[in-house]
């Protein structure tokens, strides 16, 4: 088992993940800053911004460190990634679904 913050992680998790100890160190860093801005006096929507976009970056650093690449490498430019679980497979056939559309935050796009 490896320590990882206050939770233990299996070693087979962090032998996969080499990364996984600084992505958390940047969560935790991400996490830390919004709660500055809101001891800071500056209310929870800035705070909340502030979190966002830091965690954001972790987010951005983590596929950066799994893949050599950076998010905006991944996904064409003006396109959003699907999840695999909305696409159609070969067994479904004409009985297909339409295929949902959803923007970069999950939601549902009509």
């Amino acid at each position: 088992m490896v320590t990882l913050g206050l939770r233990r992680v299996e070693d087979s998790v962090a032998a996969r993940h080499p990364a996984l100890q600084q992505y958390a160190a940047c969560q935790s860093h991400a996490f830390m800053k919004g709660i500055g801005t809101f001891l800071a006096g500056t209310g929870a929507l800035a705070s909340y911004a502030v979190t966002r976009v830091e965690t954001q970056k972790c987010s951005d650093f983590w596929i950066y460190l799994e893949t050599g690449k950076s998010p905006q490498e991944l996904t064409p430019a003006g396109q959003v990634s699907e999840p695999a679980g909305n696409l159609p497979g070969p067994e479904d056939g004409e009985n297909a679904a339409p295929l949902v559309r959803r923007n970069k935050y999950g939601d549902v796009v009509e």
